[in-house]
């Protein structure tokens, strides 16, 4: 973390969370923004916690929002196998080089369910995270052993231009 960022929430756990209460304690220390930027927070958070759910065998989840005073920064992290964290980086990289224009395409897309290969596909909920956010996503990846890796996402948004 950098150092003129400040923390306005973080949550760890290795179970699925109460989603009601996750969502709750997000919108409240996102209190002093605005409501858009609470509500793009709100659904990036749930969708990319739902992909670790989703596609992962052992969830240990953190999320951290912080604010280094032009933008907030969502962070989102587990812990998964190599393999695992090789794909989730191919497949993050692929979906931050569409731009604008192929991001609503392939969302479209996926509605009428014309898009899924082996080599490439995704939800349209991380297509709407990209489309909210409007810059790509960050991707890291810290070793923890010779089997796991943990795998950082970091979401930016500017609330200066949400105002």
């Amino acid at each position: 973390m950098n150092k003129a960022e400040h923390i306005i929430f973080e949550w760890s756990g290795s179970e699925i969370p109460n989603y009601n209460n996750l969502i709750h304690s997000i919108e409240k220390s996102l209190s002093q923004f605005p409501k858009t930027i609470r509500k793009k927070i709100i659904l990036c958070s749930i969708e990319l916690v739902q992909n670790i759910l989703l596609h992962n065998d052992e969830p240990d989840i953190l999320i951290n929002i912080s604010n280094n005073n032009r933008e907030i920064v969502l962070t989102v992290a587990n812990t998964t196998t190599n393999k695992k964290a090789g794909h989730i980086i191919t497949h993050f990289n692929n979906v931050n080089k569409l731009n604008l224009k192929e991001l609503k395409d392939l969302y479209i897309l996926n509605l009428q369910k014309k898009h899924k290969t082996d080599d490439f596909s995704v939800g349209n909920g991380i297509i709407l995270c990209l489309l909210k956010s409007k810059k790509n996503m960050e991707i890291s990846v810290n070793p923890i052993s010779d089997l796991k890796k943990q795998v950082l996402i970091n979401m930016y948004f500017d609330y200066e231009k949400d105002n």
